[in-house]
């Protein structure tokens, strides 16, 4: 509500809307995690009884949503179901299941064979195709409604699942300097969008153009953000409107 709240201020004194409204039922950008994870959490009280099947169940679900029309963005419903087996995937893995994983021969070569296919891929990938990655509408809200788009997000959920085994395979034993970052992620996610948003909003188009097309000046943006937002002096100055504590 904080966040959504200021997201709005900010939307309207730059420009984004030309109205000032706080809609507390349809998230401003990614404020939709927030959303969705109150209600991942309330889900896990049912799912993460059945385990396994529970998870089978969730991708049931989240390729079923896809065929109702009105799965949106209001209330982040349709993403709340669409990714939601990740969720309950990631609260289901123990260390005794990633012990098992990292057991196998040659983890690190399948690992980096694995992400750097990924990357290839994602070059080439079609525009037409990103909505698919979003989940944040039906499949009628991305332009194509047809029975086997359940069979293409079923292979999407495999593809994905793939993805992160190969990144599981590469993540090390022990910390380094760099690993306390992964634990202010949530300082990362929510500031991160006044930067990428005032560029958006600010700069040029030419100036678009050639950051979006520079992969190598993309991953510079990117580190930069991920090391100033996920930094102690960022933490100690928002942590009060972020962990709602003092």
């Amino acid at each position: 509500m904080i966040f959504q709240f200021i997201y709005s201020i900010y939307y309207y004194y730059t420009g984004v809307e030309t109205k000032f409204t706080i809609n507390f039922f349809e998230p401003h950008w990614s404020l939709w995690f927030l959303l969705s994870l109150f209600f991942w959490n309330i889900l896990l009280f049912i799912f993460a009884r059945f385990r396994w099947i529970g998870l089978i169940v969730a991708s049931l679900i989240g390729i079923a949503i896809g065929y109702w029309d009105n799965a949106g963005s209001y209330l982040s419903l349709s993403r709340t179901f669409v990714f939601f087996p990740y969720f309950l995937l990631g609260f289901l893995l123990e260390p005794k299941h990633l012990k098992k994983l990292r057991s196998i021969k040659y983890t690190k070569t399948i690992g980096l064979a694995i992400l750097m296919i990924t990357v290839l891929l994602s070059v080439s990938f079609p525009k037409d195709a990103i909505p698919w990655l979003l989940g944040d509408t039906s499949y009628a809200g991305m332009g194509v409604k047809d029975f086997h788009d359940g069979f293409l997000r079923a292979g999407q959920y495999v593809a994905t699942t793939i993805i992160i085994i190969g990144f599981l395979f590469l993540i090390p034993e022990k910390g380094f300097k760099l690993t306390v970052i992964g634990q202010r992620t949530l300082y990362v996610y929510l500031l991160h969008g006044f930067i990428i948003k005032s560029i958006d909003t600010f700069a040029p188009d030419s100036i678009h153009d050639w950051i979006s097309s520079n992969y190598l000046l993309l991953l510079i943006i990117s580190l930069s953000i991920c090391l100033i937002l996920g930094s102690y002096f960022t933490k100690k100055y928002t942590r009060p409107i972020i962990e709602l504590r003092l």
